[in-house]
Formats: structure tokens, sequence, C-alpha cells
């Protein structure tokens, strides 16, 4: 059964928001809108729907995020300066926003397997970090996050001048935070690649 009968059958109207800065105001016409018409969740959705604008405010958008710790991106520089491992790598963060956190790597011979391609390990690496200081983002004052679990679909060989690992919360919640990654090789001229994807849980400890 189509999607669109599907919902009519349940009596289900899923209407776009007009508080949705990414969506437009809702009619009869465009109350289904297909997924180029909304970029911001475009990778989300396989049946070209929009999922989060079905809601009174579109939750994919880290405007609507909320950090709990005012001083939770200089704890975020903070912490992946403890890091040894993204000192080994040479990886750094490019960006911290709430609920957003980009690592860049620069490519690196040493860091390949026996291709030439960035080894698997080493992408899954900054991607279950960049999802882990997204879902930190979020978290109170005080607290620390540890991976509980995550999985990684890698897509094509890893290949180019740099690589970015963009995380972005999913759900957050009081003890345990959803994330997702996308890794993105850059080539000279700039152009990017989807090389590899993750989803990942993340646990808030919070210091007693």
């Amino acid at each position: 059964m189509a999607f669109r009968n599907w919902l009519q059958v349940i009596g289900a109207t899923p209407l776009i928001s007009r508080s949705c800065d990414r969506g437009v105001a809702p009619n009869r016409k465009n109350t289904f809108r297909k997924v180029r018409d909304f970029p911001h969740i475009g990778r989300h959705s396989r049946r070209g729907w929009c999922h989060y604008c079905y809601e009174a405010t579109c939750k994919s958008s880290p405007e609507h995020m909320n950090p709990l710790n005012p001083s939770f991106a200089a704890d975020i520089e903070d912490s992946f300066a403890r890091q040894p491992i993204m000192n080994l790598l040479g990886a750094r963060l490019s960006l911290v926003e709430p609920g957003v956190v980009e690592i860049t790597l620069p490519y690196r011979a040493d860091l390949a397997q026996q291709h030439g391609y960035l080894h698997a390990g080493v992408i899954a690496t900054i991607a279950d970090s960049a999802c882990g200081y997204a879902a930190y983002s979020l978290m109170p004052a005080g607290s620390e996050v540890l991976s509980v679990e995550f999985k990684v679909n890698l897509l094509r060989p890893a290949q180019g001048e740099t690589f970015v690992a963009r995380a972005e919360v999913i759900k957050a919640g009081r003890t345990l935070t959803v994330v997702r990654a996308d890794v993105f090789g850059i080539a000279g001229n700039a152009d990017r690649e989807l090389v590899a994807t993750m989803q990942g849980t993340m646990i808030c400890l919070r210091n007693s």
C-alpha cells in the first residue's frame, strides 16, 4: 500500500508546520512534499517524505536543541584535547554546536590500509568521537559521556585529502542519546563524497 494511502486509512494527517523554518506552511496541496524540498532531512527518509516536519517544530534543526551546559563548547574542547588517540591521528574539532559536532582528519599514508584507503578503524574512531561529543553537547554540566554501542556502514573506499565526520543528535534522553554520523572524503577540488555512516548510542554519566 502506498505511504499516502496508508496514512489516510489510519486517519493520520501529517501537516507540515508553519513554525518549521525549513518547511512550508500547511495546506491541502503541500501536506506531502517530496524530500528534495527539505534538504535538511533528505538523508533520513528513503520513502521521500519529511518525518520531522509533521511535528509542531522541526526537531532536526540544531537551533531547537537547547544545551543544558552553558559552557559545553569549552568542555568539549578540553575533553577532546585530553584524548591521546585524537592527537595520534592528527584529528581536530572543526565545528561544535548544540547537538552537532564535526571532526576533521587529514589523510596520512600511515593511517591507510593495504590499498591506500583510509583504514576503516580510523573512520570508525573519528565518527565515534564525533557522535560522543555531539551527545555531550546536550548533557548537563559535570557529566561524562561514553559509547554504549554503534553500527558502521562503509559505503565506499575512503579516498580523499581530508576526511570530515559530522555527527548530529537524533534523540537526546536523560541517560541515553542516539546519534548519527556521516563521514565524508574531501578531494583537492573540495568535492565531498560520503564514505561511511554510523548510528550510535551514548550514555550520560553524572558525577555525584
